[in-house]
């Protein structure tokens, strides 16, 4: 049982692990990727200021434009745009949503990295930065009629501010269910009303983040100085009782198995304590397929378009190429992660 115990604490605390070090991942991804697109604005304001007025008839121009618009496709990587030609050759660079990214010169973007991660940063309470060009705001979800809707900075910040919150989220309903059920007042007469059982939580109660501060009561745990007896004869039991008195045991398994209505994080209904975790488990798996089935349908559509353009058909590939590849990089970045967290999801539940 103590076994048991100790690895749904440790699959709990990696999980929450998991996701804060994913956040951060995807924190720092958006701060690399302003650095590119920041340099591939100003890359394209020189490329303009090279082709103004250049007799567009030559290969000099030519390969300037090649360079430029692969520039372009840098930047579409991140966010949807639009270049818009201008006399003499040279393209201002706007959102899909009409924000001046270059527009004779080239503004930059802006935006801060965190430098540590808890479940308590979000950007709703000001702990994580927004992403926004001349002080207005292009974080995706927000209220602003600016807000980007994908590309990676889309994904990512989905990632950071949704998907793992979310995740982290039900997972802290989990340990929370657990540390509920077994400190039942009713399971154990010798603990103190009122205090844990046999998962406590080492932290301030109600905080995000239960899941990484889940832990073993220290009286029952002999790591922590504590005595296995204890999870047969009670956590204030003073002295080893009689082998076979197994009314405590026989309580707790009595509570993991009770169904406990809920309706918090996405999860609705009625669960015992291993039907929670298979609940969760399925809600992540569910997750995934979605993600892989639009990956796979984006992935086809982008190849198609690939041979359409090598053939020169005349097909405006542009556009499509660039919201395809945006969807491409979303569900690629998402799908990532949650397969991670499926995976360990599917561990805890052989626990």
């Amino acid at each position: 049982l103590l076994d048991s115990a100790n690895a749904v604490v440790t699959e709990l605390n990696n999980l929450s692990q998991l996701v804060s070090q994913q956040r951060s991942e995807a924190d720092r991804e958006i701060a690399d990727g302003v650095n590119v697109v920041n340099a591939a604005l100003k890359q394209v304001e020189e490329l303009n200021g090279l082709l103004a007025g250049m007799d567009r008839s030559t290969s000099q121009a030519a390969a300037l434009m090649d360079d430029r618009d692969r520039t372009l496709d840098t930047i579409a990587e991140y966010l949807p745009i639009e270049a818009i030609p201008r006399d003499g050759g040279v393209v201002d660079v706007i959102t899909v949503e009409g924000v001046y990214l270059v527009a004779g010169t080239a503004k930059q973007l802006e935006f801060s990295p965190a430098n540590s991660f808890g479940a308590d940063m979000t950007l709703d309470n000001g702990a994580l930065s927004g992403l926004s060009v001349n002080g207005q705001e292009l974080t995706p979800g927000a209220s602003s009629y600016a807000a980007i809707s994908s590309g990676m900075f889309g994904a990512l910040f989905t990632l950071r501010d949704t998907d793992l919150p979310n995740f982290g989220a039900q997972l802290d309903t989990i340990a929370n269910d657990l540390v509920t059920r077994l400190s039942d007042d009713s399971i154990d007469p010798t603990k103190v009303p009122g205090e844990f059982g046999m998962f406590v939580d080492t932290g301030t109660p109600g905080d995000p983040g239960l899941a990484g501060r889940i832990d073993l009561n220290a009286q029952v745990d002999p790591a922590q100085g504590g005595s296995l007896w204890r999870l047969r004869d009670g956590i204030g039991a003073a002295v080893e009782g009689p082998p076979g008195d197994n009314s405590i045991l026989s309580a707790m398994s009595n509570a993991f198995t009770k169904i406990q209505s809920m309706n918090s994080n996405g999860i609705q209904g009625g669960f015992s304590a291993t039907e929670l975790v298979a609940h969760v488990a399925s809600l992540t798996g569910q997750t995934r397929i979605s993600h892989e089935s639009v990956l796979s349908s984006a992935s086809t559509q982008h190849d198609l378009l690939i041979e359409a353009e090598l053939s020169e058909t005349g097909v405006d590939i542009d556009s499509q190429m660039q919201d395809l590849l945006a969807i491409e990089q979303a569900y690629a970045a998402n799908a990532r992660v949650i397969e991670i967290a499926n995976q360990m999801m599917q561990k805890l539940m052989e626990i």
